[in-house]
């Protein structure tokens, strides 16, 4: 695949409270340098950004047979074989994505975020129906985040949020094989931390759980899944195609709290030039994390029922995740399956 994406932004902030101009005093200089440590005035309160993407995507036409045995009832009218394609080849511009960030703090101990996204054309799975109005992260912290800090402090996030392990500084538009599996998306429960001085940090996790499912790693996920291929329901017409792919651990669309809980630790070391007000660092680092659950058994969300999800046949719907260890043993079954 060749693709090639541009992005516009547009911002606006607001603020929580009035801001004053006062003249300079010798008074008034000796507290604004009493001062210097907090937050500037702008910086506190909500502020709101849009941003949208713009892309230009030339998609190869590929189809390779797949060699499991489907019945004639599961092939589209007419079919002999299932194939693996493309999902939407061909030239194509595209507004993938709009997002709006709310952010907000009231100080160094309190931070809130919401991000909202809308058309998600790359993130949706089934690409032709999944919903395209998705709750990205909501989460509230309290506490300095260690990685913004240079000296000791703790911290706990609660919510929805990224995995502590993601690469977040990514150079390009795509993930990345190993990213889309275990890492792309968001859980949700609570996240801990410490810095303990300049170079040494811990991490530490309790989450739901990311559902399994599967997608094809490039652009659009593909259309596995969907309405059209449910359990009874005969020859499949899917509006796309399904994409050559992988088993991932898919978006968190809704609290669930009856499945296997997953937890998280991390140990790291930072060497490097400290962070500065802007946010930004120069920083090495090196970092051990373990992510495992608490259970070895999926949930079917639908019905509720135990399922293994490395020999399903069809996974019309999402399994419940148990984890990236669910993710990793697996992998081998995705060629499995074609709508």
């Amino acid at each position: 695949m060749r693709r090639w994406v541009g992005s516009f932004l547009l911002g606006l902030t607001a603020v929580t409270g009035p801001v004053l101009a006062v003249e300079e005093t010798p008074d008034s200089a000796a507290a604004a340098a009493a001062d210097e440590a907090a937050p500037p005035a702008a910086e506190r309160g909500l502020h709101f950004r849009l941003e949208g993407k713009a892309g230009y995507r030339d998609s190869e036409d590929l189809r390779v047979a797949s060699p499991f045995p489907f019945t004639a009832d599961q092939l589209p009218v007419g079919a002999r074989q299932a194939f693996l394609s493309t999902v939407d080849p061909g030239e194509h511009v595209e507004l993938p994505v709009m997002t709006l960030f709310i952010d907000g703090s009231w100080g160094e101990s309190i931070a809130v975020r919401a991000k909202i996204d809308a058309i998600d054309l790359h993130d949706r799975n089934p690409t032709s129906s999944d919903k395209k109005l998705d709750v990205d992260e909501l989460w509230i912290r309290f506490g300095r985040d260690g990685r913004l800090a240079d000296s000791t402090s703790i911290y706990a996030k609660v919510g929805k949020f990224g995995k502590f392990e993601r690469q977040e500084d990514r150079h390009l538009e795509s993930y990345g094989l190993a990213a889309t599996a275990f890492n792309r998306f968001e859980d949700q429960g609570i996240e801990v931390g410490a810095q303990l001085g300049r170079h040494l940090y811990l991490r530490g996790s309790y989450t739901q759980g990311n559902p399994l499912f599967f997608r094809d790693p490039n652009a659009l996920a593909g259309d596995n899944g969907t309405p059209e291929i449910e359990p009874g329901r005969t020859n499949p017409q899917p509006r796309l195609g399904t994409g050559f792919p992988i088993l991932y651990d898919a978006e968190v669309e809704e609290l669930d709290s009856s499945g296997e809980p997953e937890l998280g630790a991390g140990l790291g070391l930072r060497f490097g030039a400290g962070s500065r007000r802007d946010g930004t660092s120069t920083c090495w680092h090196g970092a051990i994390a373990a992510i495992w659950p608490t259970g070895s058994t999926s949930r079917g969300p639908s019905t509720g029922a135990t399922s293994t999800c490395s020999t399903a046949r069809r996974m019309p719907t999402r399994c419940r995740s148990t984890g990236a260890r669910s993710a990793r043993s697996a992998a081998t079954s995705s060629s499995s399956w074609a709508g």
